[in-house]
């Protein structure tokens, strides 16, 4: 019994009590980063899930310490108990000044337990500000997207007919997948659908367009508007089938790896050279050399575009001195 120490046995308690007090703090922090990503409008709606999982798991884990508190608390007093019953059967003096001893001890811990407890009634009802202050927040956000997101629906029923109208259920239900894998938001899945859709693109195709420049918008680090606006500007000056438009995305992606231009630099200034490399019977992969090329001897993509179009030029209108 030589080896049991009171000083010990307190140390224990109030470690315990701490111990209960950190997974408060981190439901609290995640409430926090919770609240600034909507007040900073980063949070997506397929983000909410992942977000109750995180706070789910962290409302466990202050059960799961919760659980555990009362019986090591409990283990800590019953040492304490047992303790005293040891000096209560040694001498009489010994236990006189042991007895102070432990009074002491206790007063100054009640203290400190009392100042802890006090903070953990102050973290569970901050928690339940949080909480409803989040939960309140998260449901206008997801509540005020959702009615976007049906505006945004209705925008594109306009690009319909009638006997087309049947495919705005696939649109809705292919947007939200696609703006769950590629991370792109329903707003500009919608708008860049009714882009595809204005350039009348086949209903049925549109939304294979959709995908195949969502995937290159992510991996060319540009908007889903950029990589739309480029792709319909190849199909529409080579006429090709809404089918290429995946292999349009790795045409443009290659430019940009092999030259020293963006996605976003390229879909800019390809437009106007296109329609004079159509007509002077130049393929697509003739005019993305000559851009590869052109940008990674130092030129902006603005002047490779200049410098590609007065060579069409000049093949299709030669100078008097040429002829």
């Amino acid at each position: 019994m030589a080896g049991v120490n009171l000083g010990t046995l307190f140390f224990d308690i109030k470690a315990n009590v701490q111990e209960f007090v950190y997974p408060l703090e981190e439901v609290r922090r995640k409430a926090d980063k919770f609240l600034q990503d909507l007040n900073t409008k980063k949070v997506q709606i397929p983000s909410l899930k992942n977000f109750m999982q995180e706070w789910n798991k962290s409302l466990q884990n202050a059960n799961n310490t919760t659980a555990t508190f009362a019986q090591r608390v409990k283990t800590n007093f019953l040492g304490i108990a047992n303790y005293l019953k040891i000096v209560g059967e040694g001498a009489g003096k010994n236990f006189a000044i042991g007895l102070k001893s432990a009074a002491v001890r206790l007063k100054v811990f009640s203290l400190e337990v009392r100042n802890i407890l006090s903070k953990i009634e102050a973290h569970f009802s901050r928690m339940g500000m949080y909480i409803k202050i989040a939960f309140t927040a998260a449901f206008a956000y997801v509540l005020k997207e959702a009615i976007k997101f049906q505006q945004d629906l209705a925008n594109v029923s306009t690009m319909l007919e009638d006997k087309t109208m049947h495919m705005m259920e696939i649109y809705k239900e292919k947007i939200i997948e696609i703006a769950k894998s590629t991370g792109q938001t329903t707003a500009n899945i919608s708008k860049a659908l009714y882009d595809v859709l204005s350039a009348t693109i086949d209903p049925s195709k549109a939304i294979e367009v959709i995908k195949a420049v969502s995937v290159g918008a992510v991996a060319g680090l540009t908007s889903i508007k950029t990589a739309v606006s480029a792709t319909l500007t190849i199909l529409k000056s080579y006429d090709l089938e809404a089918e290429k438009s995946a292999e349009i995305q790795d045409y443009l992606f290659n430019i940009v790896k092999r030259g020293r231009v963006t996605y976003e630099e390229l879909a800019n200034s390809m437009g106007r050279v296109l329609s004079v490399a159509r007509i002077a019977g130049a393929s697509l992969e003739e005019v993305g050399a000559m851009f590869s090329t052109l940008t990674k001897a130092g030129m902006t993509a603005e002047q490779a575009s200049t410098s590609i179009v007065a060579f069409f030029n000049a093949i299709l209108s030669p100078s008097e001195q040429a002829k």
